[in-house]
């Protein structure tokens, strides 16, 4: 007997078949402890018997002893997985959680998550590029020793911290890597609960809501393609990388409306149909018209290694439109801190491209001075518009391609005003009672009496 005391506990220790066996009693009394440790070697022993006279059984090279059966393989018909036999499902995937040890994070994203993301995002290689950044910062920042059992939301907070250096949009890369990760590890039954991870506060939105008139101010300064991108974007809410791959098999144009198909994206949401607005049908008309009437090929070339317009160049028309406007602006508002001498129009000029006609018609953006924002604020506005307009969140879902009605939800903000439209709607097509009073009821019979009466 090997029992020996910490504090006023006796514990024992044994070796069985090579493995260290070592437990509590839970007992001050020395005996009672000899017991319990007797009973522990009784009980090991008993299971090894059950073991070999259920491989002589079975006629298998090793069985598995199944702590949530009833009985020690009992059914008759056994599961075979290699060398082991099981006598149910549950106790096979029991088995392999015990015996499967978990690999830390680098070693899965090396040996399973990249792979997966280059077999899967062939077809969209930015992302999987995102994806593969993402899992060198997670390198970078200290999480590759770590076991995917053991990631939780503090090591997230911890990597928040290390890499406080670095931009909120850079370091969700990692936490958005490591989340896809774990969901993934969760899913193919590596671990048991992928855990859940806060982002890093700050992150740059996209949320800047751009208004009709700023939007018609700022397109008259686009140049083409980049015009009749915008109007798509504005006119439709579709996605930047939507409109850039667009191509004309997927655009259908009527005498007078047309229909755009999305036929890719991230998820099966995204493959949808959107009717086109007059200014949308025009501009894909008169270019349509301008190359020639092609049946198939991109809506927007250009002489990029993918054959059409790319995020790149987008970035450089956005960009001289902006920096005109701003410019402008800016311009405006030091004629105002000058006293307003002369003219604002005669002032703008001599630093300003931009023509007396053009500064007369948006006097008001200009004055109220004018923000820049990101090309796909133009998609977040036209959905914002959609919503205002009364478009509910199923429907507004389907429109922008969403998977999960959770994000849609940040483009409805019923007021009051719109409240009280769907209750007068409701009221408007159901009539109920007023009051309750003595000639309710027989109203509410004759009713009855009536549709009994009709139907007999």
């Amino acid at each position: 007997m090997s029992i020996y005391k910490r504090g006023s506990i006796y514990w024992y220790k044994f070796m069985w078949n090579g493995e260290l066996i070592r437990e509590s009693t839970k007992q001050g009394n020395d005996r009672k402890a000899r017991n319990i440790e007797s009973a522990h070697r009784t009980r090991l022993s008993k299971q090894e018997d059950a073991r070999r006279d259920a491989c002589a059984r079975l006629k298998s090279a090793e069985v598995s002893f199944c702590d949530e059966c009833e009985r020690w393989f009992g059914s008759e018909n056994a599961l075979r997985a290699g060398s082991q036999v099981f006598c149910g499902g549950t106790c096979e995937v029991a088995w392999t959680k015990r015996h499967t040890r978990v690999p830390t994070l680098s070693a899965f994203l090396e040996n399973d998550f990249l792979p997966f993301v280059q077999a899967q995002l062939a077809t969209k290689p930015k992302t999987a590029a995102y994806y593969a950044y993402g899992t060198n910062l997670l390198a970078e920042g200290g999480m590759g020793a770590l076991r995917l059992d053991e990631i939780t939301s503090q090591h997230a907070g911890g990597f928040i911290a290390r890499q406080s250096r670095l931009s909120a949009s850079t370091i969700n890369c990692g936490l958005r890597t490591l989340r896809r990760a774990l969901n993934l590890a969760d899913e193919w039954g590596k671990i048991d609960r992928a855990p859940k991870l806060a982002l890093a506060k700050g992150e740059r939105q996209r949320d800047r809501i751009v208004t009709e008139i700023e939007f018609l101010a700022y397109r008259e300064l686009c140049r083409q393609p980049w015009n009749d991108v915008v109007t798509v974007l504005y006119g439709t809410g579709m996605r930047p990388g939507e409109a850039y791959k667009l191509r004309w098999e997927h655009v259908l144009l009527n005498e007078q409306r047309g229909m755009i198909q999305i036929a890719e994206g991230k998820t099966k949401a995204a493959r949808r149909f959107l009717p086109m607005l007059p200014e949308v049908f025009c501009a894909l008309k008169d270019r349509h018209k301008a190359q020639k009437y092609p049946i198939t090929g991109w809506v927007f070339p250009s002489g990029s290694a993918s054959g059409h317009l790319e995020e790149s160049s987008a970035k450089i028309y956005h960009g001289e439109a902006t920096k005109k406007l701003s410019a402008a602006s800016s311009a405006y508002h030091t004629w105002e801190k000058d006293g307003k001498k002369g003219e604002w129009q005669d002032a703008l000029a001599d630093v300003s491209t931009l023509t007396s006609d053009y500064l007369t018609q948006y006097a008001d953006v200009i004055a109220a001075g004018f923000a820049a924002f990101e090309p796909y604020c133009l998609r977040h506005s036209a959905l914002t518009r959609l919503a205002e307009n009364g478009c509910d969140a199923f429907t507004l879902a389907r429109i922008a391609g969403h998977s999960s009605i959770t994000i849609t939800q940040r483009y409805c903000h019923p007021q009051a005003d719109a409240i009280e439209r769907a209750f007068h709607k409701l009221a408007a097509n159901q009539e109920l009672p007023r009051a309750a009073g003595p000639n309710t009821k027989a109203s509410l019979a004759g009713r009855s009496l009536k549709s009994g009466a009709t139907s007999g």
